[in-house]
């Protein structure tokens, strides 16, 4: 699915059942049916997921997806 990255966060933090939380959080826009505009949302990236070099701020990427909604897998558009 191609999106706008239109930023992102980097977290690093023990979660409150104990567990490490490592990741980038992606915020991206994309065209949907029915939305005026652009939708937004926000993407966990698990460390193993690689970001593509060229994967900036106000360009669009590819997001792949598994049939549980998880992401696995960006391209640079």
């Amino acid at each position: 699915m191609e999106m706008l990255l239109v930023g992102y966060r980097a977290l690093d933090f023990v979660g409150s059942d104990g567990n490490d939380v490592k990741g980038v959080n992606l915020y991206v826009t994309v065209n949907e049916e029915g939305v005026t505009g652009q939708a937004t949302d926000k993407l966990f990236i698990r460390p193993e997921i690689a970001i593509p070099k060229g994967a900036e701020v106000g360009k669009p990427i590819f997001v792949n997806f598994n049939r549980r909604g998880k992401v696995t897998s960006i391209t640079v558009a």
